[in-house]
């Protein structure tokens, strides 16, 4: 999976500003068991529960880093954390409560995929919902959400939590890309 990222990183990153690192995030530096599916869909692998990930599992451990102490290693690099994407498998809590210096001072639009499990109210105070917009993707547009929530009819699970004060750049971007908002 780490080689595909690898490939699709250097195919859409003219400018070379994306790094990837071959580990997991959450809100700490260490270790963690990752439960993998052994139906080869690495999609369906989390730290947080081998129930969850269903039937054959294979655990392995892995290196896991909060966003927060990779981001102060890169430093004095210049840096600047303009989006993050967030597929974790019920693990969001831990990897949004790992980056919130990241949050307060770089601002990042932050792309998060949610589960009907996850926990909805510490995520919004992870990202500070009253300073962050929420925008979930339906299938032919966006709708703006008054926070980050769970299973709405016809909304996919992707949302994007946007800084009030980049709202009119992601708006913009979207509408550069022909996705209407309703």
């Amino acid at each position: 999976v780490f080689d595909i990222l690898g490939k699709n990183v250097a195919l859409n990153d003219p400018t070379g500003r994306c790094r990837t690192f071959q580990m997991g995030v959450s809100d700490s530096d260490g270790s963690a068991e990752i439960y993998v599916s052994g139906a080869a869909v690495p999609g369906n692998s989390t730290i947080m529960s081998r129930s969850w990930v269903g039937g054959e599992t294979v655990a392995v451990t892995i290196p896991i880093r909060s966003i927060d102490s990779i981001v102060n290693e890169l430093r004095p690099d210049p840096i600047t954390v303009d989006l993050v994407k967030i597929d974790v498998e019920l693990a969001e809590q831990k990897v949004l409560q790992g980056m919130s210096n990241t949050i307060r001072s770089h601002r990042p639009i932050i792309y998060l995929e949610i589960s009907p499990e996850s926990d909805f109210e510490a995520i919004n105070a992870a990202i500070g919902a009253g300073s962050y917009l929420v925008y979930a993707n339906r299938d032919h547009d966006f709708i703006k959400l008054k926070t980050v929530a769970q299973d709405i009819p016809g909304v996919h699970r992707n949302q994007f939590c946007v800084p009030k004060e980049r709202e009119a750049y992601f708006l913009n971007t979207l509408a550069r890309l022909h996705c209407p908002v309703t």
